[in-house]
């Protein structure tokens, strides 16, 4: 039953507050309790006192604001709440050093790592430039396996023919200075999957996400334009990749695929 709960938290977290709250002893399978304000990927966050943030926009008296919905009972019923423009948003909690660490704009814009001892509400963080144009997916992943964030990354930059392709930044000081990392593209991918009446947009490997096995080994999968998602492994905390297969137990229509470890 605790596994149940901790999907249904994690299903439920980000979704705005619906009219009738339930309890977690009446959930047997997903249960829709709301609608998030933006992409689900990159915007939900736990505070440390088990708060659930969800940022983004909605339509408020004719005009687009930011806002946050934020749970206090495991994602089971949600309240909307305006969030100030300067606000960092979402972020994920070191468990190295207790500082909040994520990805968003910079001076001029400019794509930027954002570190905060405050986390989400945080106005004022310090913001480290980042050479890469903008292209994260998921949120930071902090390894248990050893002092090191993984962040996985659509390279946008479209060299040499290829664009969209999968990459990961590598980070061993806390968010401070990052290694780039691109991922082999998958090799082999049909561009019409079955039943299909005409080809997909080309990607051979886009849109990646990771986590942690528990023997440290980082698996990470990506999006392509054929009917499979794609894998791969790292048995060095990223730093060189398996080549990518398409594994015919998990169907793709062309979208992106998410790891989430209970």
């Amino acid at each position: 039953m605790k596994t149940l709960q901790i999907a249904v938290a994690a299903f439920a977290a980000g979704l705005e507050l619906f009219a009738q709250p339930i309890g977690l002893e009446e959930i047997f399978a997903p249960v829709v309790v709301g609608v998030q304000p933006t992409c689900a990927c990159n915007d939900l966050c736990v505070l440390d006192d088990g708060e659930i943030r969800h940022y983004g926009r909605q339509m408020q008296n004719g005009k687009v604001v930011r806002v946050y919905v934020s749970s206090r009972d495991n994602g089971l019923s949600w309240k909307t709440f305006r969030a100030d423009d300067r606000d960092v948003g979402a972020m994920v909690k070191s468990p190295y050093s207790g500082e909040w660490i994520g990805f968003g704009a910079g001076a001029n814009g400019a794509f930027a790592c954002l570190r905060s001892k405050k986390g989400p509400g945080d106005v004022a963080p310090e913001r480290i430039a980042l050479p890469w144009k903008k292209g994260y997916v998921r949120q930071l992943l902090p390894l248990k396996s050893r002092r090191r964030w993984v962040a996985t990354i659509v390279d946008v930059a479209c060299a040499n023919g290829a664009c969209y392709q999968a990459a990961v930044g590598l980070s061993d000081d806390d968010g401070r200075t990052w290694k780039y990392v691109k991922v082999p593209p998958v090799r082999g991918v049909e561009r019409l999957a079955p039943g299909d009446k005409r080809p997909h947009w080309f990607c051979n490997g886009t849109e990646p996400s990771v986590a942690e096995l528990s023997d440290g080994t980082l698996l990470l999968v990506v999006r392509t334009s054929g009917p499979h998602a794609a894998f791969y492994r790292s048995s060095d905390g990223g730093e060189t990749w398996s080549e990518g297969r398409p594994d015919p137990r998990f169907w793709q229509a062309n979208t992106m695929p998410l790891l989430f470890r209970m």
